[in-house]
């Protein structure tokens, strides 16, 4: 699957009810040949910032936890696992910020993501589905092409 296939299918995913993290998490894990079926589970409680509460963006969430799969594959041990995760997580956050400015949901969004009436009123205008999708297009290539040493 090349880089824009994945793109499309997290969009798709996206499209079909999947918050960021689901999608982002899943189809990297498919790029990569680690999907199992309790990834959107696993994934469930990461969109809306966190739980709704607008922190940072699940597709995001979905590419750092994507990386920490990614550093298990060549690694084995946990410790070792975490720090080459913190090594790389900086360098995901640092491209994610330059290309929106932000990696919080609810800045991205400009919506109070807690606030049940803002959030109707966005899903009502499409604004998840006309916005949200840069942010996976954006997850998904920068994880995908994110040089690990």
């Amino acid at each position: 699957m090349t880089i824009d296939t994945a793109i499309e299918n997290a969009k798709l995913h996206f499209e079909e009810g999947y918050n960021c993290a689901q999608a982002v998490f899943r189809v990297v894990a498919e790029e990569k040949g680690f999907y199992f079926g309790n990834i959107p589970i696993l994934t469930a409680g990461f969109g809306g910032g966190i739980g709704l509460e607008g922190k940072t963006c699940g597709a995001v969430i979905g590419a750092v936890m994507a990386l920490g799969m990614i550093l298990g594959e060549e690694e084995k041990d946990p410790v070792n696992v975490k720090e080459k995760a913190y090594e790389y997580t900086p360098q995901l956050l640092r491209q994610f910020r330059k290309i929106h400015g932000t990696t919080i949901c609810s800045e991205l969004l400009e919506i109070d993501m807690m606030n049940a009436e803002e959030r109707k009123k966005a899903s009502d205008t499409n604004l998840f589905y006309e916005v949200c999708p840069k942010f996976l297009e954006s997850a998904v290539r920068i994880i995908l092409e994110l040089k690990l040493k």
